[in-house]
């Protein structure tokens, strides 16, 4: 009995007949191949020229990058059949790597050759087509990244790991995404990126949400149901957007809580806790400006310093992925180590020590014990916790409830998009 094809086991492959199949991959073939990978070994580096597109056969890959600090972080990991990964090489001629692939154990890949992508395309012209909208549709990320004021911000990371979870989805002329009072069974957030969908109130439609903007935040932020129905004009055009799951969304946001500071804004208005307004950076500006007025200034930029220590903190690298990368696990310690000095120095001297420029209100038995720290070198990613809930506390009793009954304030919601 003839042995299968490997491709009959990939998805994009499976309208392929065998004829055509064997072309693209079979011991005489160019045009692709399969290959066993040993563990540990680094398949490419982030910065290469992209030059081979790999698919997933059997084993596990990780993708890594190094972030701005120095630090390797892992993107994701990747184990199911038929997984690409190395797509920067359709994006364009010249195009690098923008991370590091590396085998967590023994793997078998098939690999295409970048110039044999155009023998692919005259035997394959739909796969290859899909292959290419695949590689666009990730790259359009960045794109949209940098439209959107949300996400403008986002790290090279967080908009590769967006590129792995996200679905492009298109929507027809009377399409109804979702409606009023409704609940959906999978709450997904939504990009427009080609096309206009209207916001409908009560049988009324209030506004266009057009390409570079969002939707379906309320349901990542809440249980509450859809405050408005979305669809497609019947008039319209084919709509096209960019779909995340919830869960996934949350996970791939956790150690950057503006963005869901921001839909929580929107969501809940009048109501929103403090903590999640204060980290959105509109809303932040504005209180921030309200705050000078009061003296209390300090305070904002203090939890700003603190928060950006902890973040260091959250990005975390699995001791194998380490291993296999080649990379000292002691090394990356010192390196964080050094970060959590440098970030807790830079805290003290401008706001805790006794003769610091921009010194905080906090409980002296807490002043004392981070002073007592500072003089012995003592330094962790948490030791500020204790003023920082002070601090919360101070701001949101003195100054947050007064804020709220100020012009700015409903400004910051009208601005950000308050759903009422």
């Amino acid at each position: 009995m003839a042995q299968k094809n490997p491709l009959r086991m990939l998805a994009i492959f499976s309208d392929v007949n065998d004829k055509t199949l064997n072309k693209l991959l079979n011991e005489k073939s160019d045009v692709m191949s399969l290959v066993n990978i040993p563990k540990g070994t680094i398949i490419y580096e982030e910065g290469e020229e992209a030059t081979w597109l790999y698919f997933m056969y059997t084993g596990r890959v990780v993708l890594t990058l190094e972030d701005e600090n120095g630090l390797v972080v892992e993107l994701t990991r990747l184990q199911q059949l038929g997984s690409s990964f190395g797509n920067e090489m359709l994006v364009q001629k010249g195009a690098k790597y923008d991370s590091t692939a590396c085998t967590l154990e023994d793997s078998v890949v098939i690999k295409l050759a970048g110039n044999k992508f155009e023998k692919l395309k005259s035997l394959v012209p739909k796969v290859a087509a899909q292959l290419q909208r695949i590689s666009q549709d990730r790259a359009t990320i960045k794109t949209i990244s940098e439209r959107i004021p949300t996400f403008r911000n986002m790290s090279e990371q967080k908009q590769h790991q967006m590129s792995v979870i996200s679905q492009f989805v298109k929507f027809s002329p009377g399409d109804v995404i979702f409606t009023q009072d409704g609940n959906s069974e999978r709450p997904s957030f939504y990009i427009v990126t080609k096309g206009t969908v209207e916001v409908v109130i009560n049988g009324k439609k209030v506004k266009d949400i057009n390409a570079g903007d969002y939707f379906g935040e309320v349901g990542l932020v809440s249980n509450k149901p859809h405050s408005a129905t979305i669809r497609v004009s019947d008039k319209g055009e084919e709509v096209y957007c960019l779909m995340i799951g919830n869960s996934d969304f949350k996970e791939l946001f956790v150690d950057a809580p503006t963005v869901l500071a921001e839909f929580t804004l929107r969501a809940f208005g009048e109501d929103v806790d403090f903590q999640d307004f204060i980290k959105v950076p509109k809303a932040r500006e504005s209180f921030l400006e309200y705050c000078e007025t009061e003296f209390a200034g300090e305070n904002i930029d203090y939890l700003t310093a603190v928060e950006k220590l902890e973040r260091i903190n959250k990005k975390r690298m699995r001791k194998s992925v380490l291993r296999s990368l080649n990379v000292s696990i002691e090394g990356m310690k010192s390196m964080k180590k050094k970060l959590c000095e440098k970030q807790a120095k830079y805290i003290m001297e401008n706001w805790v020590l006794d003769d610091s420029p921009h010194p905080v209100s906090m409980e002296g038995r807490i002043q004392q014990t981070l002073i007592e720290r500072y003089k012995k070198n003592d330094f962790s990613f948490d030791m500020f916790e204790p003023s920082k809930e002070l601090v919360y506390s101070i701001l949101e009793t003195d100054n947050f409830e007064r804020y709220k009954k100020k012009p700015e304030f409903k400004e910051v919601l009208r601005t950000i998009g308050e759903y009422r």
